[in-house]
């Protein structure tokens, strides 16, 4: 999912997975999280970094709706680890060794 938080706030993208498209490996940095959970006991989730990507990485005049459809344009950074260079209403032309991944967008805060 993809997320934002005010006007000089976060988004983020992943969906569990890193996409593959175009036949490219994709690395991406976790984040902690506590595995623990009252109700459901101990389990494993994994959280991507690109989860929460600035929102001044927004390529639109219109601001994203709600659970809107959008386009995370992931580059290799100089550690191999893919970051997130820009967030899409549509697909982008990706450049060379970058890669689109597809996700729904989310709102949280005030």
């Amino acid at each position: 999912s993809v997320r934002s938080q005010g006007p000089q706030g976060w988004c983020g993208a992943g969906a569990g997975y890193a996409t593959t498209a175009l036949g490219q490996k994709v690395m991406l940095a976790t984040t902690p999280s506590d595995p623990r959970d009252l109700l459901y006991g101990d389990f494993g989730r994994l959280r991507y970094a690109i989860s929460e990507t600035p929102l001044s990485r927004w390529h639109s005049d219109a601001a994203p709706t709600r659970r809107q459809s959008v386009f995370v344009l992931l580059a290799p950074g100089s550690d191999s680890l893919s970051t997130a260079v820009g967030v899409y209403p549509q697909a982008p032309k990706p450049g060379v060794g970058q890669v689109p991944s597809k996700g729904p967008w989310q709102t949280f805060g005030p």
